[in-house]
């Protein structure tokens, strides 16, 4: 991995590792989670896999059932030749619409790079999620999740992640492995 992508990815982790601490520190009012995804973004003619990180900082001290997620995802283009990069930072506000699902909107950054052509595409787009909690253990909730991302100047797209948060259950009250 070139240095250029190890100070592209390097903030997030360190933000999401940040919020986990944080988490795991603060008391049962302001819990969070970490965990991890595997995405498929999906358009019109095409998609892209990739990996993801995440993290959640549970909101119920002031609104209940409701959580902040904060995401970096990294796309691996099959298509683009060797060097081109795509990833996504995101930041989203979530409720718990039930046991299971949740809802929620939220704005992410887009940039893609292609070195062959000199080609850099940069874009902010406003996300709509639903997800759904599955059923694990105290300490690890898998879910799955369609963000729909729209209002973006090159294309509108859906991303489907599968993943599994990591935290106390008293932080369970919404989205990405948070539930009631």
């Amino acid at each position: 991995m070139d240095g250029l992508r190890i100070r592209s990815v390097t903030p997030s982790i360190l933000g999401v590792f940040a919020l986990g601490a944080l988490a795991l520190a603060g008391d049962a009012a302001a819990q969070g989670r970490v965990g991890g995804q595997g995405v498929y973004q999906s358009e019109l003619l095409g998609g892209t896999f990739g990996l993801g990180v995440r993290g959640q900082l549970d909101l119920g001290f002031l609104f209940s059932g409701t959580s902040i997620l904060a995401g970096y995802d990294r796309y691996f283009p099959s298509d683009c030749g060797d060097g081109c990069s795509f990833w996504e930072a995101s930041g989203s506000v979530v409720v718990s619409g039930g046991q299971a699902v949740y809802f929620g909107a939220g704005t992410a950054f887009q940039k893609f790079d292609r070195p062959d052509d000199l080609a850099t595409t940069e874009d902010w787009l406003v996300n709509f999620i639903v997800g759904l909690n599955l059923p694990g253990t105290s300490f690890l909730t898998p879910f799955a999740e369609a963000r729909f991302e729209a209002f973006s100047e090159t294309t509108n797209q859906v991303v489907f992640s599968v993943g599994a948060m990591i935290g106390p259950t008293t932080a369970r009250r919404s989205g990405g492995g948070f539930r009631r």
